[in-house]
């Protein structure tokens, strides 16, 4: 008789392999809130020093962690979070790709 190896659906899954992304890990940490660049920088704004995180709570109620203002502070030093860098450049692609679309339908 011949033994058969059966192998999951997903040839490549790893049932110890953790497949959170720093993306997850952030949105974890930040209470599953989404803050745009614009927010955030509108936030740091605000929670200058000398001012206390109750205040800025108070101004801002999404904001519930001092971990936040930490994060918010990385994300506007560094041009957004990582989430937001990858949708930007996706809407920069999509765009190039519907210019160059509409340039060969132009041209025949």
């Amino acid at each position: 008789s011949e033994d058969t190896l059966d192998l999951p659906d997903d040839e490549n899954s790893d049932s110890d392999y953790d497949n959170e992304t720093e993306d997850e890990e952030d949105q974890k940490a930040l209470g599953n809130h989404q803050f745009t660049l614009e927010h955030t920088e509108n936030v740091v704004s605000f929670a200058r020093p000398g001012i206390s995180f109750t205040t800025v709570q108070h101004a801002y109620p999404r904001v519930t962690h001092s971990m936040q203002l930490k994060r918010f502070r990385e994300y506007v030093a560094s041009n957004g979070n990582r989430q937001q860098k990858l949708r930007r450049i996706a809407t920069i692609v999509f765009e190039r790709f519907r210019r160059a679309r509409e340039k060969i339908f132009t041209c025949t």
